[in-house]
Parts: C-alpha cells; structure tokens; sequence
C-alpha cells in the first residue's frame, strides 16, 4: 500500500513537473497568433458566446423605452438632461436638472469626466430625447464588453475559455441588474476591455490597426470616470516592465520601436486627457468642488477592512451571489500561479482590472456604502478569471489522466477541454440562475434591489403629464415640500419645465401656475387651503392644480389601469400597468364629502375595488343599510386574504388584495374606528427564508414598505373603509408581511390585542 503511494505521488510529481515545463514552452497557435484548437471547440465556443450575447441583448433592451423610475436608474435620466441640455444652451458643460434661466457655471456637474455626457448628446442629436436614446449607450457597452470578454478569452486560453467569459460576465446579478443603465461603469469596462483585446492581438500579430483600437479604448475608458486612470496608470506601468525592463524572451517577439511607438501613445493618451479635464475645471471654478467632492466619497476608509465588508455583505453577495464571489477568490490564486508558471502577459489583465475594482471599492466607502452597483468593476475580473479556471480544469484533467492507464488515460486526455468546460460550465449556470432570478427585482426597485419605502414615481410622471396635457403652457411646475425629493427622473421626464421643489400651497407668481401635492405626505392643513383657493384635480393621491384657474369644488379622477402588451412589456419592462386617466366620480364624492364641499352620490353601478369601496362609504352616508350590506359583500368576496383584526379604537382590518401583475402589491382594507390624529398602516417585509437552490443571500433586515394612506386618517369616518395600496419588490427567498399602526404627528396610534401573545401592534398579512 505505502509502496503504491509513492508511486501515485511521484507519477503526480512527474506530471505536475511536466506541466509547468509545458508551460514555459510557446503554446500551439494558429497562423492569425490565436491559440489553437479543435474544429468542434471553436465551434462550441461560438456557441456559448453568441447564447451569452443574446441573452444580455434581451435583458439590456428590456424596459429600453420605459419611464425612468426613483432610485439609482435616475441617474440615468441625469445624463440625459444633461446630454439635451447641451443642445439647448449650446453648451458643452453638463447640466443635470433643467436650470432657472440664465445659465452660469455654478450649474455645471463636474464630479467626473464628461465622457458620458457628450455620448448622451450625440445619441439625443442622432435618435431623438426620448428614453431610448438615453439608454441605448448603456445596451452598446454591455453588448460590447460580452463580445469583448469572449474574444480577449479566445485570445488568451482558447474558444471554451472565451465562451465561458461571455457567459460568466452576463450571468452575475450585477451585469442584468444594470444591463442598460447609463453611468460611468459601463463605459469604463468597455474601454478597458477593448484597449485589452486589441493590445493581445497587437502582440499576437504585430497588426498597428489593433494598438490603435487599444489605445482609443484607453482614451474612451480615462475620459468616463476617475477610476479609468487608475487602471491606466497600472497599464502603461505594466506595459513599459514589459517592453523596456523585463527580457524580451520571456514575451511575444515584437518590435521594439513598434511598441515604443504604442507604448508612447497610451501614455500621451492619459496625460492629455488628464490635463483636458482639469483645463476644463478651471474654466469651470470647479475644482475645489471635485475635490470635495473626493473627500466626501472616500469618507470612513480608513476603518477596518473587515468590519467595512461586513456591513455590506448582503449587498455584495447579492450583486454576485456566494457561489461566484467563492470562484472568483479561487480564481486570483489561480491566475498568479499561472501568470508565473506560463509567462503568458495576457493573464495580467484580470489582475489589473481586480485592483482598479478594489481601489474603487474600498478606497471611496461613501460611495459604496450608498450604491449597490459600486462594485460593478469586478464583473469582467470574474468572467476572465472563470475563462483562466477553464483553462487549468482542462490542464488539471490531464492530471487526472495520469492516475490512470489504458484506454481511460486516454478518453480522458482526449477530452480534457470537455471536460474543463463542463466542470467550470456547471459552476457558471448555477450563477446565471442566480442573476436571471433578480431581473425583475432589479427593474422594479431602480436598482436599489433591497432598500425600504422604494418608491418609483412613475405613476406621478403620468398624473404630472395629464396636468401639462389639460393646462396652459407653463414654464414651471412646483411642488409641495411634501413631494421629495424631486429627483433626477422626474427632471428629465418634464423637459422643458423647471421643477421647483419645496414651494407653499399658495403663491401669485404666474409662473409657478402648475402646483402637484401628494396627499400621503401633506398636512391636512394644507390639503384644505388648497382646496378652499384652487380647483384641485385628484388622481388617486396626486392633488393637481393650475393656480391660474378660479377656485372650485374637487374632482376626482382615477388610473384606469391594465396590464402591458407583449409588445408594451418587452419595451417598456413589464413592471408598470398602462395607466390612462379617467374621471371618477366616486372619488369625486368622497373627496368632497371629505373636504366638507357639497358631494353626490354616484348613481352608476362601481366596477373597481376602490369603486366598490366608496359605494360603500357613500350608502353609509345615505343610510342605505340594505346597499351597504351588499356592497360590503362584494369586497368581501374580492379579497384575497380575509384577515379580520380589530384594533383598540375600533378600527378593524378587513382584509387584503393581492395583485401578482405587472406591478405587484397587496391593498390593506379597514373599516374606521375614531383616529385622534394622523397614523400610517406601516408594512414591514422579513425574508423567513433564504431562496432554494440558489447561493443568493437571504437579507436578514426586516424593511418598512408602506406609504402613508392616501386619505389621511385625520379624515377618515368611523364605518367607513379606506384602503392603502402597497407596491412591493419581493426579495429572494420566502418573505412574510406584517403589519401595524404607527403614529406621524404624535398621537398614540391604535393598537391590536392578541389573546395568546398579550398586547403587539403586528399583524401577519400574507407569506410571498
């Protein structure tokens, strides 16, 4: 037994051995300098890349025409104002927000080179400023990188290895999350690969055409964010080791005054660029601002690591999820080893852009610890680094070889890059059902994915637009303080209309006609005073107003909602209803009767729950006993979940709703008791499970979701019933609602008595 030991380790020994003196030794190419190999890996290779790239296709152009929501996509929308700023103030300054005339240099945004501002104000001059135009940049770059991490992987360790980069990178939740999100890592990436890609086939075939692509890939990368002169300056260092201090033996021949010549230029590339931008803010007055700015950012880093990483250890498993972030620390050892083992350059390239990512990461914590996508940097470093544990399966499988003898060394050596690809490949479709499953999640919350009380606004930018629609043209719209904050989205949703947060309910400046309130987040004060001084047009919670118009009763309309079309969901994401406004006169009654203004009854027959609802409320006030019993039963009967609860001021829940559409939400029904003041039916969202068949965290935070009623409960009639619709963004695994009263102006809110567990405000409402 010890005797076949030793045999088994020294035949290891001798393999391992002969491997790395294989490596050292020029590996087999093909006359164009690529790596050589099979007809049939070529072929299979192709394959992989091209599911891979249609894959992120539709994922990227999903939602491509669809209104900008809140949240981290607004940035988006701040781009493209930008970018349509520019054509209206014959600028090439950024303006991030459409600005009170005149223009000055107090409104430029110079955080970042202005790379993706002018990509944005060419694609508004060439497509239009429309939301495609926006966000087509972003689904060129996503598209790109994929196409590029396939070819720098063929480049580098063969066609399995570069299909497998392809798929690795559009299988991370951080890549579909933000596949067509328009911000600064996209570009960075893209520039990055291509000055990578091109530079490998520079040295594979001394061809000057590929180190010109490589230096404008240097050049798009410098000019879109700060960290691109971080990857520069790392690259035009490795590059001059390499071509002036390192022996040329152990490189690609090549000429040296050729790659002088390249070298030359990629350094002229980033100081020219560098001095570009300061240049510009001088001009601009901005750089104490930037530099601010830098200090703001970077805030905190000097904290322990650890402790640092932990606290946002949801976030990052989520971007990447457990199983990929365990290949991709694999995957660093793997890469130093062979870097020294094999001499070959290319696979200092991941190394590089691993170092960029962590300068980012953990250099600049405010920012990360605010911007789930921060990390996105370390997507392509994880695709190439499964392209370089592709590479040593199919190495390692030759050890596998060794241990046996026969006809089974053989099969085994004879299907070694079989056997890599499928080793690895298993690995990586497990991570792509991971970051298919948060598509949707993604989309839905703007890409914020796990933050509480997400709100998108898209229904606002719809009421907002039938406002302008049915008033005369104003050049402004204010907002009630209550509305915040007033993002970038709705800035570019409303061109050319500047927005003006933070303004009272009554003003006399003709300009500022156009007056939106949310009825959830304003004193009741104030809802009355508007509706004692203007006519008000009520759309669910959003109270429209033209100041210019004479004072009247309150109209009350609604969303009439249905689910998209095919069509409509592939352009527009399939996270919103189609909304169209239609007057409503049930909600024309009871905000009158309400607000104490003379109401009539409707008398056509309710057709929606709300409708059904305020049938109710309205015989109550009639009292029609007979008509309220029946419509009491016909909510009754529409209710998802009947969950009876009675609180200790009368109030009783009745039930919920559960809506599983485009927009998914649960709407909580209550029958008034006596409120003393106004209270909110908080919902809070705890993840009782962690998803199966998946390495996707389970998010331990419990998360508060519910908005405030958009009937004040200072309002609300005892016996009548009111409702609160609650949009929510399901997290992974099993997630269980609860819910409870909690004050807003600091009366007591009511409380439920539970028999078996003593007094608690909880409710369970429904498991997701």
């Amino acid at each position: 037994m010890n005797q076949g030991t030793g045999t088994l380790a020294t035949r290891w020994q001798q393999t391992v051995t002969r491997l790395l003196v294989q490596a050292r030794t020029a590996s087999p190419r093909r006359a164009d300098g690529l790596p050589a190999c099979s007809h049939q890996e070529e072929l299979a290779g192709k394959i992989i890349a091209l599911l891979a790239v249609t894959w992120i296709a539709l994922v990227s152009f999903w939602g491509i025409a669809g209104p900008f929501p809140d949240g981290h996509f607004a940035a988006t929308a701040g781009i493209g104002t930008a970018g349509y700023n520019m054509w209206v103030y014959k600028t090439i300054f950024p303006v991030v927000y459409i600005p009170v005339p005149p223009l000055t240099s107090g409104n430029y945004y110079m955080h970042h080179p202005l790379g993706d501002f002018w990509v944005a104000a060419v694609f508004i001059k060439l497509f239009g400023a429309n939301n495609v135009a926006v966000r087509l940049p972003a689904v060129l770059y996503t598209i790109g990188s994929t196409i590029l991490l396939y070819r720098l992987g063929r480049a580098t360790w063969g066609a399995l290895a570069g299909g497998l980069c392809a798929l690795a990178f559009v299988s991370l939740p951080i890549t579909v999350g933000f596949a067509n999100f328009h911000a600064l890592e996209g570009p960075v990436i893209f520039g990055c690969l291509l000055s990578g890609w091109a530079y490998a086939r520079f040295i594979q075939t001394s061809r000057e055409r590929y180190a010109l692509l490589s230096v404008l890939g240097l050049l798009w990368a410098v000019n879109h964010d700060w960290i691109a002169y971080v990857w520069a300056g790392l690259w035009v260092t490795w590059l001059y080791l390499r071509g002036f201090v390192l022996p040329p033996r152990w490189f690609e021949p090549i000429s040296l005054r050729t790659f002088a010549r390249y070298w030359g230029l990629q350094c002229a590339v980033v100081v020219g660029s560098l001095v570009l931008i300061v240049a510009l803010l001088l001009q601009t007055d901005k750089l104490p601002e930037l530099l601010g700015m830098h200090g703001a950012r970077a805030a905190g880093s000097g904290l322990p690591l650890r402790a640092v990483l932990d606290s946002r250890r949801v976030w990052i498993s989520l971007m990447f999820s457990d199983l990929a972030i365990v290949m991709g620390k694999i995957a660093l050892p793997v890469l130093l080893i062979r870097l020294v083992a094999t001499r070959n350059e290319l696979e200092i390239l991941p190394l590089l852009i691993l170092t960029m990512a962590t300068v980012q990461y953990v250099h600049f914590k405010q920012g990360a610890d605010i911007h789930i996508f921060w990390p996105q940097y370390y997507a392509p470093y994880f695709a190439l680094g499964v392209g370089a544990l592709t590479a040593t399966a199919r190495a390692g499988a030759d050890l596998i070889a060794d241990a046996f003898s026969g006809t089974t060394a053989q099969w085994v050596r004879r299907n070694a890059a079989w056997l890599g690809l499928g080793t690895i490949g298993l690995l990586v479709l497990f991570v792509f059902h991971d970051g298919a499953a948060t598509v949707r999640l993604a989309r839905e919350t703007g890409g914020r994915f796990v933050s509480s009380d997400i709100r998108s606004d898209v229904d606002t930018v719809e009421a907002v637009d039938w406002l302008i629609a049915h008033s005369p043209p104003a050049p402004r719209i204010a907002f009630h303080p209550g509305i915040e904050p007033v993002h970038w989205a709705l800035c570019w949703e409303f061109r050319p209309h500047v927005l003006i947060p933070r303004q009272p309910v009554v003003s006399t400046d003709a300009r500022d006609r156009l007056y939106v309130m949310d009825s959830r987040y304003a004193p009741v004060s104030d809802l009355k005073l508007a509706a004692s001084k203007y006519h008000v047009r009520i759309i669910g919670h959003h109270w429209l107003i033209d100041r210019g118009q004479p004072a009247g009763p309150v109209d009350g309309y609604r969303f009439d909602e249905r689910e998209p079309s095919l069509l409509q969901s592939f352009l527009r994401g399939a996270t919103e209803p189609i909304r169209t406004v239609q007057a409503d006169p049930f909600a024309t009654w009871e905000w009158r009767s309400l607000l104490g203004q003379p109401a009539i009854a409707p008398t056509e027959p309710p057709r929606t729950l709300d409708q059904i609802r305020i049938a109710h409320n309205a015989a109550l006030a009639a009292g029609n006993t007979a008509e309220v019993a029946r419509f009491k039963g016909l909510l009754d009967a529409a209710l998802t979940y009947r969950q009876p609860t009675v609180f200790d001021n009368g109030t009783e829940l009745i039930g919920l709703y559960h809506h599983r559409g485009a927009q998914r939400s649960v709407t909580v029904f209550f029958r008034a008791g006596h409120f003393s003041g106004r209270a909110k039916f908080a919902i809070y969202a705890k993840v009782e499970k962690p998803p199966r068949f998946s390495s996707l965290p389970q998010d331990p935070a419990e998360i508060s979701i519910a908005p405030p009623p958009p009937v004040p409960t200072e309002l609300w009639k005892p016996g009548h019933i009111y409702s609160v619709q609650v949009p929510y963004r399901k997290r992974p695994g099993q997630e269980l609602l609860t819910g409870a009263f909690v004050p807003l102006d600091g009366h007591p809110a009511p409380a439920v008595q539970s028999k078996s567990k003593g007094k608690t405000n909880r409710v369970e409402l429904i498991r997701l």
